[in-house]
């Protein structure tokens, strides 16, 4: 789970650094132009939305015995 973790950060990481250079370096239309895209828009929503679900679940994680009890929410949302 740490590795996929790591390897959704990383790489959500280099798209922010990747808009980052497009902006510092090009003409100033090629980043609204880049965020106006729907399909980029639904990308980085998936990831953000991703994110935000692990570190949800990674602290509503709670030792219990010889296992970990899961928060509902991440169960729930495992279903879809």
């Amino acid at each position: 789970m740490a590795g996929g973790i790591s390897m959704l950060v990383f790489s959500f990481s280099m798209v922010m650094l990747l808009l980052s250079q497009a902006a510092a370096n090009y003409s100033p239309r090629v980043l609204p132009n880049l965020i106006s895209n729907r399909k980029h828009q639904y990308i980085l929503g998936a990831f953000l939305a991703t994110i935000l679900y692990n570190i949800i679940t990674v602290i509503g994680l709670e030792p219990k015995g010889d296992g970990y009890l899961l928060p509902g929410f991440s169960v729930l949302l495992e279903g879809f």
